[in-house]
């Protein structure tokens, strides 16, 4: 894990933002106390070298903000295509010759199979799980007709994104721990349904939600961005494609107390699920919404 990290940060020291969780994240994910150390020590150079505000790059004119993000190591040209480093495999980079974000306020750049967004979630039942929560832990609940399922907020900041599908619906359940948001979308834009992942980036600006740091999702069809708090397509052949949320009156926060007393019967994500980065995944090309 060390050696995944490192090459991405040593050269922007000063560039990233003082902010530890989404480290912490990478920690809890490896039983490894060696890595954990490692990636520990990185932390505190983080900590010592990053500047406290996590939108100075907000100012800066658009020339210079590409050119901070190339500086940075994120942004390269490939020909006439501007391309973010999406990860050590040379197929994985993110064309945003189209894009609506600037670029340098994107951060981190930890690749996009740093987390394990699940595509085929496995559950158990609540009494074998009890022993796992408190009672005042959170979770999303999720209802249907075969029954609710609940999704643990600390399970979440493991994989953030988890694709499902509820009474035939394609939904995705997330929680980004920046930005403490917790909610679940529909999959299916444009008459397409499609798979989300973590792009391994943030982004920021002043004007949405205070300038807080929020995840950004990749779909694995069209390798288009997405941001949450935009609600929308912010690169590729999806870019401006409006983000929805799954039925309001159909899922919420809730406690394990609450689970316990009035949704005994809910199938709970199970934990320690893994998956490898899917390989040959199929491309949409052309996906009209109109």
């Amino acid at each position: 894990m060390v050696n995944y990290i490192y090459p991405r940060i040593k050269d922007k020291l000063k560039l990233l933002p003082a902010t530890m969780d989404w480290f912490l994240l990478l920690i809890s994910k490896n039983n490894s106390m060696k890595n954990i150390l490692g990636i520990l020590v990185l932390c505190s150079f983080l900590f010592y070298g990053c500047s406290k505000d996590s939108n100075k790059n907000s100012d800066l004119p658009d020339g210079a903000c590409l050119q901070s993000a190339i500086d940075d190591g994120f942004v390269f040209w490939s020909g006439s295509h501007k391309m973010l480093y999406g990860g050590e495999n040379p197929d994985w980079h993110f064309d945003i010759t189209k894009s609506s974000l600037r670029e340098c306020q994107l951060r981190f750049g930890l690749g996009r199979e740093a987390f394990d967004a699940l595509i085929d979630p496995q559950y158990k039942t609540v009494q074998e799980e009890d022993f796992r929560y408190d009672e005042s832990d959170r979770f999303i609940i999720v209802l249907s007709d075969a029954g609710p399922k609940v999704y643990s907020i600390t399970l979440l900041t493991h994989h953030e994104v988890i694709n499902e599908v509820i009474d035939g619906t394609p939904v995705m359940v997330v929680y980004c721990v920046l930005a403490d948001l917790a909610a679940v979308y529909n999959r299916t834009y444009c008459d397409t349904v499609f798979t989300f992942a973590l792009s391994g980036y943030t982004y920021s600006t002043p004007e949405v939600w205070d300038g807080v740091d929020a995840f950004v999702f990749w779909d694995r069809e069209t390798e288009s961005l997405w941001w949450p708090l935009y609600d929308e397509a912010v690169s590729g052949e999806m870019l401006g494609t409006n983000m929805e949320k799954y039925k309001g009156n159909l899922w919420w926060e809730i406690t394990w107390d609450e689970i316990l007393r009035d949704y005994s019967d809910a199938l709970v994500m199970a934990s320690g699920q893994s998956m490898d980065p899917p390989v040959n995944w199929p491309q949409y090309e052309n996906v009209s919404c109109r």
